[in-house]
């Protein structure tokens, strides 16, 4: 759903459209929420993957 994001942001861009201001801000919060819940997982990822690797190391 990432261009269809985009294709709505230019929309919410352009002056003479006024009526789809409201769905495109609650679209981009949900893109925010969306990133949020992308680099929170990112982060996780990255800490376990540090823990598995300093288990291995200590295991040997």
């Amino acid at each position: 759903s990432w261009p269809r994001w985009l294709g709505e942001r230019e929309v919410w861009a352009s002056p003479n459209s006024r009526g789809n201001r409201p769905a495109a801000e609650r679209y981009s919060s949900t893109a925010k929420t969306l990133n949020l819940v992308a680099l929170i997982l990112g982060v996780l990822a990255i800490i376990s993957s540090v823990v598995i690797i300093a288990v291995s190391l200590a295991l040997y």
